[in-house]
Parts: structure tokens; sequence; C-alpha cells
């Protein structure tokens, strides 16, 4: 009986370490690459505001 229950658990740790295995393997292949965008933008319009209220009095 003793050996059946120490053959029935390397079995189960053998199984879990493939499936621990599986899932890391798993991990690193399915990794999303980043996404670059490249391109141009255009502004009319600048927003410059400051810590202190106050106003610009020459520029």
């Amino acid at each position: 009986m003793k050996k059946k229950n120490k053959d029935l658990r390397t079995g189960l740790l053998a199984l879990i370490v493939v499936v621990v295995l599986i899932f890391i393997i798993g991990l690193y292949e399915n990794k999303p690459e980043p996404v670059i965008i490249q391109g141009e933008a255009d502004a009319s319009e600048i927003r410059i505001s400051g810590k202190v209220p106050g106003r610009i009095k020459e520029l």
C-alpha cells in the first residue's frame, strides 16, 4: 500500500511540474509586442499655466 501511495505522489508531482512548465512557456511565447506609433502633430494653440496665479506682463 505504501508503494502505491509513493508512486501516486511521484506521478502527481511530475504532472504538476509539467503543467507549470507548460504555463511558463506559454506566458513567454504569448508576450504581446509593444505598439510603436510614429507620426506628426500640428498645434495652433498652446496653453501654458504656472503653479502661481498671475498674468504675463511681457513676452
